[in-house]
């Protein structure tokens, strides 16, 4: 009997849920690291470092045969790597020495409305009213949680709340601004060339912060 090949939106599902629970997990285990009494500089530090290899290897392995980056595809290179990468990182471990990784993933999850909204402000890109709807339901929940956790934690998951919504703010201008460098390099070119850029970053700022 032949079993059929899974369809491509199979798939993509799958993979988006494979996705979803690894995007997760990070958060988990940032938190058990933070139990040992680590900072936020240095465990982005170590985390960048150990990926690095992956980067530089995904970065040549996509670049094969393609033209050289030119100086302006350079700093499109070190802008996004710093901004979406380096800086949403930091400033995603930073608030989660504050609130839960429950809450943490929820606020991360608003990322999609908030390229909506730079695309409106940015390039005037029209909101459509589902488009909004989804939104306030978005965000309503997300404060509802929020509510709880204040409650529970105090100013404290305030802090954290902010730093984490503007980690998912920085990331959505890498996505808003990515667009022609992705044309250009192509995704896995370019995801393995600034996430090098952001690993660079992550090792002068730990060796700044080290007494």
């Amino acid at each position: 009997m032949q079993v059929e090949a899974p369809s491509k939106l199979t798939m993509g599902l799958l993979l988006a849920a494979a996705g979803s629970m690894a995007f997760s997990g990070k958060a988990i285990i940032v938190k058990l690291a933070y139990r040992h009494g680590v900072d936020a500089v240095t465990l982005l530090m170590l985390r960048m470092v150990l990926a690095l290899p992956f980067f530089l290897l995904m970065a040549w392995w996509a670049g094969r045969g393609k033209a050289r980056l030119t100086p302006g595809d350079w700093l499109g290179v070190v802008g996004l790597g710093f901004c979406g990468y380096y800086l949403s990182s930091f400033l995603d471990f930073w608030g989660l020495e504050f609130i839960t990784a429950s809450l943490e993933r929820l606020i991360l999850y608003l990322n999609p409305t908030l390229v909506l909204v730079l695309g409106w402000l940015l390039f005037k890109k029209r909101i459509t009213q589902r488009q909004g709807v989804a939104m306030a339901i978005s965000y309503s929940g997300v404060l509802l949680v929020f509510g709880h956790e204040l409650g529970l934690a105090g100013p404290h998951a305030a802090w954290g709340a902010l730093l984490v919504f503007l980690s998912a703010v920085t990331y959505a201008v890498y996505l808003t601004y990515s667009g022609q460098l992705v044309q250009r390099l192509g995704a896995l070119r370019l995801a393995g060339l600034a996430t090098s850029v952001a690993c660079f970053f992550a090792s002068c700022s730990s060796h700044s912060c080290s007494p």
